[in-house]
């Protein structure tokens, strides 16, 4: 079974695609990490409150989610699977 699953891993080439989202993860956090930065002290802060902060941060998880799920999906038309 431990076989299979390896095979299968190496047929969608999925090592590549957890370091690319590990490459967007990282990406994300410095992007949220300078729109905090930045914004300190002004007036309308981004962070301001929790329900402020997860609706940001969920904002742009579901843009990076849907980028890679719709390059996931292409990819694998491509191959005709």
């Amino acid at each position: 079974m431990f076989k299979l699953i390896s095979l299968e891993l190496r047929k969608y080439r999925f090592a590549r695609m957890i370091g690319y989202a590990a490459m967007a993860d990282l990406a994300l956090l410095l992007f949220l990490a300078l729109i905090g930065f930045t914004d300190y002290g002004a007036e309308d802060y981004a962070y301001s409150g929790y329900p402020e902060s997860f609706e940001l941060i969920d904002t742009f998880v579901r843009a990076t989610f849907m980028i890679f799920a719709g390059g996931t999906s292409l990819k694998n038309d491509r191959r005709g699977i």
